[in-house]
C-alpha cells in the first residue's frame, strides 16, 4: 500500500470519529463512530473509499444515519471519487470500544 493512502485512511479514521453514535448521544455518554468501534476498516484505494462499519446491535435502528453521515463526511474529501460503505456480518461486542480515558464511566446517565 503506498503513504498516500496509508495517509488517508488515517485522516478518515479521525474524521469518521467526529460522528457521535446516535445511541451513545442519547444515554448522555456520546461516543465517535471510532471510539465505539463501529467503523470496522477503512480502505483508500486511489480516489476510491470503501468503509466497514459493524453496528452495535442487528437491526439496528439508526444504521441509515450512520450512514448519510459518512456519506456526507467523506464527499467533502476533494480526492474521493468514489465511496462505498459496508455493512459488516458478525457480533459486536463491548470489548470493540476504545476509550481515551481508561477510568472513564460509560454507564448511562439518569435523565
Amino acid at each position: 500500500m503506498n503513504e498516500r493512502n496509508v495517509r488517508r485512511e488515517a485522516e478518515l479514521e479521525a474524521l469518521l470519529d467526529t460522528i457521535q453514535d446516535p445511541c451513545s448521544l442519547a444515554l448522555g455518554r456520546p461516543l465517535g463512530l471510532g471510539a465505539l468501534g463501529i467503523v470496522d476498516r477503512v480502505e483508500v484505494s486511489g480516489g476510491c473509499v470503501t468503509v466497514e462499519i459493524m453496528p452495535t446491535m442487528p437491526g439496528c435502528l439508526f444504521i441509515g444515519v450512520i450512514e448519510e453521515k459518512i456519506e456526507r463526511l467523506v464527499e467533502k474529501m476533494a480526492w474521493c471519487d468514489r465511496l462505498e460503505v459496508k455493512i459488516v456480518d458478525g457480533l459486536w461486542d463491548p470489548s470493540r470500544i476504545v476509550v481515551q480515558d481508561p477510568g472513564a464511566d460509560l454507564t448511562p446517565r439518569a435523565t
